[in-house]
């Protein structure tokens, strides 16, 4: 169904595999609970010019797994800003950073605090657990 070797610019997530599975599948999505995914069937069939319909990827590690404690992750468009709920942030520019060795948040504070505010909103609108300050962490 979908030709060889067609290439894909649109940002996807592991997420999205369990909807395109099932939509591939012709199989009925689960109605127990939500599926925060999105299927890639028609994307993928119109040779990538179908819009997935987002323009955003979220990510939510709320707990304190490992240092620097609990972190978020927006990306929207060529930007990608990670939140480290313990202090600092981290913004770079996918277009030309796909690496990520360029921090940009001391250079674009505005856009910084633009995608932390569209960030903490999604995850309030979501009900994203947030973290709880640990005063035991020793990260």
């Amino acid at each position: 169904v979908v030709a060889a070797g067609k290439v894909s610019d649109a940002p996807v997530c592991s997420i999205d595999l369990f909807p395109t599975i099932l939509d591939s599948a012709e199989l009925a999505f689960p109605t127990d609970r939500e599926i925060d995914g999105i299927s890639l069937l028609a994307h993928l069939e119109s040779a990538s010019d179908q819009s997935l319909g987002r323009d955003e990827l979220i990510w939510q590690f709320p707990h304190y797994r490992h240092p620097p404690g609990p972190y978020s992750i927006i990306r929207k468009g060529n930007f990608k800003l990670i939140k480290f709920w313990e202090g600092s942030s981290e913004l770079y520019d996918l277009g030309d950073d796909l690496g990520e060795e360029n921090d940009l948040s001391k250079s674009m504070p505005e856009k910084v605090r633009d995608l932390d505010v569209r960030l903490v909103d999604q995850l309030k609108a979501m009900n994203a657990k947030l973290p709880i300050p640990n005063p035991d962490w020793k990260g």
